[in-house]
C-alpha cells in the first residue's frame, strides 16, 4: 500500500502544481503516463515483495492501467476518449479494489482496500456526473490521487497494517 500511496501522491502534486497546463493534450499524456506507471509500479513492487506472481485483483489492476495508460498514448487525443477511458479505468480500479479488500484475510487491511474501491468508485460516478473537460477529468483525477495517496499512506504505516505482515497473511 505504501508503495501505490507514494505514486499516487507524487502524480496529485504534479497535477495540482500544473493546474494551468491543462490542456487536451497535456491532459491526456499526463493521464496515461500516471494509468501506466500506477500499474507497472504496483506490480512490480508486489511481486517483489512477496517473490511471487500477485493475486488476481492487482493483476487486475495492472491490466486496467496499463492497457488504458496505452490507450491514451495510441489515439488521438479526444475529449470522449480522454473521459471514456479514465470513467472506465476508475470503474475497474473499484471493483479491483473491493474485490481484493474482500479476499484479503487481514481484516484491517481488507477494510482498507474496500475504502479505496469505494473512493475509486466514487470517482467514477464523478467521471460520470460532471461536465467532461480536459480540466475537470485531470483535476477529479489528481483529487483522487492526492485523497487515497494519502489514505493509502497512512494505513501503510499503521502499526496493525505492517507491511511484514501484510504479505505474510497473502501467501
Amino acid at each position: 500500500m505504501g508503495v501505490r500511496a507514494g505514486i499516487l501522491f507524487v502524480f496529485g502534486a504534479l497535477i495540482a502544481f500544473t493546474a494551468n497546463l491543462h490542456d487536451l493534450v497535456f491532459s491526456t499524456n499526463t493521464l496515461a503516463i500516471a494509468l501506466i506507471a500506477v500499474a507497472v509500479i504496483n506490480f512490480a513492487a508486489a511481486a517483489v515483495l512477496t517473490k511471487r506472481l500477485p493475486n488476481t485483483p492487482l493483476i487486475v489492476h495492472f491490466v486496467a492501467g496499463g492497457l488504458a495508460g496505452a490507450a491514451l498514448l495510441v489515439m488521438n487525443p479526444s475529449l470522449q476518449v480522454l473521459s471514456l477511458v479514465a470513467t472506465i479505468w476508475a470503474a475497474l480500479t473499484a471493483a479491483a479494489d473491493v474485490w481484493a479488500g474482500w479476499i484479503d484475510p487481514n481484516k484491517a487491511q481488507g477494510r482498507e482496500l474496500k475504502t479505496a474501491g469505494v473512493l475509486a468508485g466514487l470517482l467514477t460516478l464523478l467521471l460520470l456526473l460532471v461536465p467532461a473537460t480536459p480540466v475537470s477529468i485531470l483535476g477529479l483525477f489528481g483529487g483522487y490521487c492526492f485523497v487515497v495517496g494519502v489514505f493509502l499512506a497512512i494505513a501503510a504505516y499503521d502499526p496493525k497494517l505492517s507491511v511484514k505482515k501484510e504479505f505474510e497473511d497473502d501467501r
